[in-house]
């Protein structure tokens, strides 16, 4: 019986001990876990941070597209106005040249409007390739633990 209370004894330290390492264990999962949401916060935010600066940058370069299309059909309108006070065929002139040169621009603002979206498509599957990544990394840290 002296022996009896010596293995009892034993499987109480045992049993303390690996409650003592369950406790850290359960301690450092849920820090774990918390670090994860953290970090996953953080790429959220980052992308929605890079998100608004796309757009913010589109709709400036639209204000600017607008902008310049007014200021050719002013400048077509002022030459349109100089054109009428000389001959019709100095004014026939004038306008074919000015609609070209309209024409020209709004091409040039929708070859730019174009590469603008290409390159924000391409910024947006970018940053939501990391975004699936980081997510990803957390959740497989997660099932590691």
């Amino acid at each position: 019986s002296g022996d009896q209370a010596k293995v009892e004894e034993v499987i109480e330290k045992e049993r303390t001990r690996n409650e003592k390492k369950l406790k850290a264990l359960e301690k450092e999962l849920e820090l774990s876990k918390k670090e994860s949401l953290i970090a996953m916060e953080k790429a959220t935010n980052r992308w929605n941070d890079d998100k608004k600066r796309y757009d913010t940058e589109l709709n400036a370069t639209k204000t600017l597209l607008r902008d310049e299309v007014k200021r050719c059909r002013k400048l077509l309108e002022e030459e349109k106005i100089k054109c009428r006070k000389t001959t019709s065929e100095a004014l026939n002139a004038c306008e074919k040249k000015h609609e070209m040169a309209l024409q020209k621009a709004k091409e040039e603002a929708e070859r730019i409007r174009r590469e603008d979206a290409h390159q924000a498509g391409k910024r947006e599957a970018k940053l939501k390739l990391e975004k699936e990544a980081i997510k990803t990394a957390c959740e497989q840290k997660l099932r590691e633990e």
